[in-house]
């Protein structure tokens, strides 16, 4: 806890996972906010984000669907995705986070052109990964890192959505208001880790900045 309170910071897995997303290119406008479902803290999560930030681009319910959210990832600066993750440790491509119609998974990722800058995962487990032969990492965050994005935001365990959505929102205010990635983060973190709730206190540390 001393670690995530003393400054902001990145965790990147190689220096040439770093290089390559200090280096992304991929910076387009527009927040698109994303609700898996199942997860009642997750609608009221994207429902926050439209009261704060203008102009929100938001998928839920039956609109939060394989096909639609991948076609906005493609056209966004920044991703928001609050929904269940899933890591799989036997086969990392098939990590996956649930939308309305089914699982979306790092082979789905792996088909898309293009992918925002800065990605948001309220998802358990979303930031695991492995490394695999030839020094490869695999997983869902790692996916959107080779493929393009130069910072996701994830934790690398399970969080309750109904503790995190203040934290989450609280953390693209902050970016909104032209904060680098890992100040938002450091900000939003620190000022959930003071609540006297033990839980809140341990989900808002586990959640990182990945890259850039």
């Amino acid at each position: 806890l001393d670690v995530v309170r003393s400054a902001p910071f990145a965790v990147a897995p190689s220096a040439r996972v770093w290089y390559a997303a200090d280096h992304s290119d991929q910076d387009r406008g527009g927040l698109l906010a994303v609700a898996g479902p199942g997860l009642p803290g997750a609608r009221t999560e994207i429902d926050l984000l439209r009261r704060e930030i203008p102009g929100v681009q938001g998928l839920v319910d039956d609109q939060a669907r394989v096909d639609r959210v991948m076609a906005a990832l493609s056209n966004v600066g920044t991703a928001h995705v609050a929904a269940h993750g899933r890591y799989r440790a036997d086969n990392p491509q098939f990590s996956s986070i649930a939308l309305a119609d089914g699982d979306l998974t790092v082979y789905d990722l792996e088909t898309l052109s293009r992918v925002p800058r800065t990605v948001v995962l309220a998802a358990c487990d979303a930031g695991d990964a492995q490394v695999n032969a030839g020094d490869e990492l695999m997983g869902f965050a790692a996916a959107l890192l080779r493929l393009g994005a130069s910072s996701v935001v994830a934790a690398s365990v399970a969080v309750p959505d109904d503790l995190v959505s203040p934290l989450m929102v609280d953390l693209q205010v902050r970016l909104r208001g032209g904060n680098r990635v890992p100040e938002a983060v450091f900000g939003a973190v620190g000022a959930a880790m003071e609540s006297a709730d033990p839980r809140l206190t341990a989900a808002a540390a586990s959640f990182v900045t990945i890259g850039s």
